[in-house]
């Protein structure tokens, strides 16, 4: 290596020289393991295929650096970039060994203060306003009984514990995806969150992303247009419990069905749940009631046809006497039925609370139903049955009436005098 010393005007050797690429190599690896950070102002943009170009430079101060930013990287942690906006970066330096320049390799950029970061959201917001991002018409309802939650959040934060206390008791299956939620880690974690749920978006009712409040800052991940973007096409119904002190997040824009927090978006997926149970509540109480009024005015109607043929005829004891038992027995039938309705809705209650499928417990309300009214006494009475009575016997066989017998026929609403013109047997009698 040479060293200038001022000794009578000559140099004095002092090992071997290298050579400039050899100096550039050493200078690079000198840079290596150093990531900085950069405040400045952006000049001389020059965004190519591949690659970001610009230049940053001290606002009050004579300093520029030439800055390159590969695409991915943009795409991932940049910011539309304009002149004289200002920015932080992070990066790590480099010597671009053809030029011998110097040049800063970045990795991230963010927007510098509260006022640039509401810049770029409000032009975000407009423009994916009038692609019709956050339009009504293409938001999807949630399912009407969500019981496979695909949520992404972080797991330390407070925002968990939020979330499942409010779902636990209703037998909600939540698979946990750990992101990041805030910081420059925050916005890929998020978008790896999306795609892995969305890879068999059949396994899940709703995909669900949720965090706490805080500043329009440590919200700059979901304010990212590529996650904004990825929120809107998941093929999974999205819901979002963001908080928020003043702006909205896009992300919870973009979302088919947006909450304030984490415990309003819990209780947004088992408002259905308990909408459920009421409905099948109500509906269990009402086929009870209509059931008791059939065989309350079923019973009086007995009582009065009783009445009537007692006042007729006194002679006709036993068939009333049968009449009166047939009521209490339809009472004691009623009051069983009652009670096994009351089994069906514990029991369903129970498959609900195990998550349950909603078509098969209206199926099999609709089973006990048909069952129920398929013994109705109304429409035993209706359907032209008769008790048929010689002297003060009730006629069982046809044996036991001759040519010319009179009898009576007693009917749901009256008697009526008869006698028989012709006694015939059925033609497979033994």
């Amino acid at each position: 290596m040479l060293r200038p010393d001022s000794i009578d005007g000559e140099t004095e050797e002092y090992g071997e020289s290298l050579t400039v690429g050899a100096f550039l190599d050493v200078l690079n690896e000198s840079f290596v393991g150093m990531r900085l950070s950069l405040r400045g102002e952006i000049s001389s943009v020059e965004d190519r295929r591949n690659v970001v170009y610009f230049s940053l430079k001290d606002t009050d101060e004579e300093g520029m650096l030439s800055c390159l930013i590969f695409r991915n990287d943009f795409l991932l942690h940049g910011v539309d970039l304009e002149e004289g906006q200002e920015v932080i970066v992070e990066g790590t330096p480099n010597v671009w060994k053809p030029r011998g320049r110097l040049s800063f390799r970045v990795s991230v950029i963010r927007l510098a203060g509260l006022g640039a970061l509401k810049r770029a959201y409000d032009q975000l917001f407009l423009k994916l306003e009038r692609e019709g991002v956050f339009l009504s018409e293409r938001k999807r309802p949630l399912p009407p009984s969500p019981k496979r939650v695909a949520l992404i959040t972080s797991r330390e934060g407070a925002a968990l514990g939020d979330f499942t206390a409010n779902l636990e008791r209703y037998g909600f299956s939540i698979t946990l995806f750990d992101a990041h939620v805030e910081g420059k880690r925050a916005i890929g974690d998020i978008l790896s969150g999306i795609e892995f749920f969305n890879r068999h978006p059949e396994a899940w009712d709703v995909l669900v992303i949720i965090r706490g409040g805080g500043s329009l800052e440590s919200l700059e991940a979901f304010n990212n247009e590529r996650v904004v973007r990825a929120v809107a096409s998941s093929h999974i119904p999205t819901l979002a419990g963001i908080g928020h002190e003043k702006d909205v997040s896009l992300a919870a824009l973009a979302a088919d069905v947006m909450v304030s927090t984490p415990t309003a978006t819990a209780k947004a997926l088992s408002a259905s749940e308990r909408e459920v149970r009421e409905k099948f509540t109500l509906l269990v109480r009402s086929i009870c009631d209509d059931f008791q009024r059939d065989i309350f005015e079923s019973a009086e109607r007995l009582r009065d046809i009783s009445d009537a043929v007692r006042r007729s005829n006194e002679k006709i004891m036993d068939p009333i006497r049968r009449i009166d038992r047939v009521g209490i027995r339809l009472s004691s039938m009623f009051s069983s039925w009652c009670e096994r309705a009351k089994v069906e809705q514990l029991h369903f209650s129970r498959l609900i609370s195990r998550g349950a499928d909603t078509s098969r417990m209206h199926k099999r309300l609709e089973s006990l139903a048909s069952r129920i009214e398929a013994n109705n006494p109304k429409r035993l009475l209706g359907r032209g049955y008769g008790l048929f009575r010689k002297g003060d016997r009730v006629i069982r066989s046809v044996s036991e009436v001759a040519v010319g017998d009179a009898f009576e026929i007693v009917l749901s609403d009256g008697c009526i005098g008869a006698s028989a013109q012709e006694v015939r047997y059925n033609q497979d009698r033994v």
